[in-house]
C-alpha cells in the first residue's frame, strides 16, 4: 500500500491472556483491570461466552452467570489491552535514542568488529571504568586471540591496590600500592668464582675470566659452563666485574696486568681497559679491579671478562675473589 514519509517498522501485535482456575463460584479477580465485559473475550471449554448474558466485567472483578468448577478450562483474552512489539528496521537505530545511562545485565557484551572500538570523552575523568562491587576481587582488561581468551591483560588486585601487566599468561610487571615496580622475569644475574686456586693468565693474549657459580640468575641467560652471559633481546644493559689479581712473583719491568669486557669475543670500542700492578717490578702483589659498563647489545650479543698480562712476566687471578653481574635496562 502507498505510504508518506519514512517506511513503517514492522509491527505485531499480541494480547494479554489469562488462565483461570474454577474454584466452584462464579467470582473472579482479573489480572488487569477493565471497563466493561466488552473489553475481555472469555472462552469455557473453549466456547466462547456472550458478553453480559455469560458473564459480566468491571475492574478487576469477573462475575459469572453460571459457577465453574476447577476441572473447567476456562480463560480470557484482554480484548482491550493489546501488546505490541516492533522489529526495527536494520541500522535505524541512533545513538541518540539510547540511554546515556543504559545497564548491560547480562555477562558478557560482545562487539565485533574489523575496525576500531571508539570511546571520545569531553571532560577530564572520561575513559573506560572497571568498578569493584566489593573492593576486594580483581579487575582486569583482558586481550584474547583463537587460541587463548585471557593471553594478556591489564589487572587490578582491589585487595592489595596492585596493579600488574600480563603477557603470555604470566605477570611480567607489578605495581605495588606504593609505587614501587618490579618485574620478576627481568634477565639478571650474579656469577662469582669457586675455585680456591690461582690461574694464569698470559702475557702478550687475552684469557677469559672462569666464573662458574652463580648466586641468581634470571631467565638462564648467563652460562655457568663458558662464564658468558647471551643477550636475550635487544636492548640496554648494565654489566660490571671484580678481578682479584696480579703479577707472579718476580715481575720485571715495565709489566703489569689489565682487564676489559668483551663482546662477541672482542674488545669493545669505547669501553677501556683497567691496568693494574703499581709494583710491577716486584710482581706478588694481590690488587682489586672493579669496573662496569652502561652498553647497547643486540638480540644474541656475547658479554665475557678477560685478562691479560704484559711485559716479561704472566698474571694470575683468584676465582674466589672474583665476580660478573649485570641486567636488562629496558
Amino acid at each position: 500500500m502507498p505510504f508518506l514519509g519514512n517506511t513503517p517498522a514492522e509491527s505485531y501485535i499480541s494480547f494479554a491472556k489469562q488462565d483461570i482456575t474454577g474454584n466452584g463460584g462464579t467470582s473472579y479477580s482479573l489480572n488487569h483491570p477493565v471497563t466493561n465485559a466488552a473489553d475481555i473475550e472469555l472462552f469455557v471449554n473453549n466456547v466462547q461466552q456472550e458478553p453480559t448474558e455469560a458473564y459480566t466485567a468491571s475492574g478487576s472483578t469477573l462475575t459469572l452467570s453460571e459457577a465453574i468448577a476447577s476441572t473447567d478450562d476456562c480463560y480470557c483474552i484482554f480484548r482491550g489491552r493489546s501488546l505490541q512489539t516492533v522489529a526495527p528496521p536494520d541500522g535505524s537505530v541512533t545513538s541518540a535514542k539510547l540511554d546515556a545511562n543504559i545497564a548491560i545485565t547480562a555477562s558478557e557484551l560482545t562487539v565485533n568488529t574489523s575496525d576500531q572500538v571508539l570511546i571520545n570523552h569531553s571532560a577530564n575523568g572520561g575513559g573506560i571504568r572497571i568498578d569493584s562491587t566489593n573492593g576486594t576481587n580483581t579487575g582486569s582488561l583482558r586481550f584474547g586471540d583463537d587460541a587463548d581468551n585471557y593471553i594478556g591483560a591489564v589487572e587490578y588486585n582491589h585487595s592489595t591496590n596492585a596493579l600488574s601487566l600480563y603477557a603470555n599468561n604470566a605477570t611480567r610487571m607489578t605495581i605495588d600500592s606504593s609505587g614501587r615496580v618490579t618485574m620478576p622475569n627481568q634477565p639478571a644475574f650474579h656469577a662469582y668464582g669457586n675455585s680456591g686456586s690461582w690461574t694464569v693468565f698470559s702475557n702478550g693474549s687475552w684469557t677469559q675470566i672462569a666464573m662458574n657459580a652463580a648466586a641468581f640468575n634470571t631467565g638462564t641467560h648467563y652460562d655457568t659452563t663458558n662464564s658468558k652471559f647471551v643477550a636475550p633481546i635487544a636492548g640496554v644493559y648494565h654489566f660490571y666485574y671484580k678481578i682479584y689479581g696480579r703479577v707472579q712473583s718476580g715481575g720485571g719491568t715495565s709489566t703489569y696486568w689489565q682487564s676489559r669486557f668483551h663482546k662477541n669475543n672482542s674488545g669493545i670500542t669505547g669501553y677501556n681497559s683497567q691496568i693494574m700492578a703499581y709494583q710491577y717490578t716486584v710482581g706478588g702483589v694481590d690488587e682489586v679491579t672493579n669496573y662496569s659498563m652502561t652498553i647497547q647489545l643486540a638480540a644474541n650479543d656475547e658479554i665475557t671478562v678477560h685478562a691479560q698480562a704484559a711485559g716479561s712476566s704472566n698474571g694470575e687471578y683468584y676465582p674466589l675473589g672474583c665476580e660478573f653481574g649485570g641486567h636488562l635496562v629496558g
